[in-house]
């Protein structure tokens, strides 16, 4: 697969991995694979076949909400094993474990 949005940790994203153990990152895809991406976990979503676990929480102000958890979008989706996201985040977390852990 081709990415053509492809981010790279720079020195201080490794210095803050490394001291700390862990790394916020920004956008690891573009805004129109997010969309993309949104579009399809709401079909997910709504398909009854999809495999998932619900869970029942209360807002802080009370009120009650739902959320859903999907395992294994991929076999309703294949195609989302291509996507840059994916592709991106496999990439930068290799070249975490790179860098060494904090000491």
């Amino acid at each position: 697969m081709t990415t053509t949005f492809a981010p790279e940790l720079d020195a201080e994203q490794i210095g803050a991995f490394r001291e700390r153990g862990f790394l916020a990152l920004g956008a690891i895809t573009t805004p129109d694979e997010i969309a993309w991406l949104r579009e399809t976990y709401a079909e997910l979503l709504d398909d009854r076949r999809a495999l998932r676990l619900r869970y029942k929480t209360r807002d802080p102000d009370g009120a009650e909400r739902r959320i859903d958890q999907i395992f294994s979008p991929e076999l309703q989706c294949p195609w989302l094993l291509q996507s840059e996201y994916l592709a991106n985040a496999r990439r930068l977390g290799v070249s975490s474990k790179d860098v060494g852990h904090p000491g």
